[in-house]
């Protein structure tokens, strides 16, 4: 099969899949819908997340082996005022600059935007998820450093 044929076929697969997803997307209950994000669509998962985030009312959680200080600076200001934030990293791959991170932002932010981060121990971690409200709860294929 040359190239440009097996390119044009390529184009067809993914978009009777994307179709496919969008008919799936449009019968699921709403707050699933817009839960499944393509691969190389970093706006849409950044936007889809700010919606989980933004929707908390009382608790957040985030578990990331490999969560880093963007987990605050992107994603925690996303979050309500006075909704609690609860981090879990892995011990020894979440990256130095989460601890340093999380002590300016509770510093800066105190009560208004309260933070506990926990890190687990070795090899403890795997995945990735986020939990709202002790109730909702959504998988992760990527980190969010």
């Amino acid at each position: 099969m040359s190239g440009a044929l097996r390119e044009l076929n390529a184009g067809t697969i993914s978009a009777i899949v994307y179709r496919a997803l969008a008919i799936a997307e449009s019968l699921a209950p709403a707050s699933a819908q817009g839960a499944f994000v393509p691969v190389g669509h970093g706006f849409d998962a950044f936007a889809a997340i700010g919606k989980i985030l933004g929707g908390a009312t009382g608790q957040v959680l985030i578990v990331d082996p490999f969560m880093d200080e963007k987990a605050l600076i992107e994603f925690a200001p996303l979050v309500p005022e006075r909704v609690e934030i609860h981090l879990l990293a892995g011990e020894k791959v979440h990256t130095l600059s989460l601890p340093p991170a999380a002590d300016k932002w509770r510093s800066q932010y105190q009560a208004s935007r309260p933070l506990e981060v926990r890190l687990a121990p070795a090899r403890t971690l795997h995945d990735r998820l986020i939990v709202v409200d002790g109730k909702d709860a959504w998988t992760l294929t990527q980190s969010l450093n």
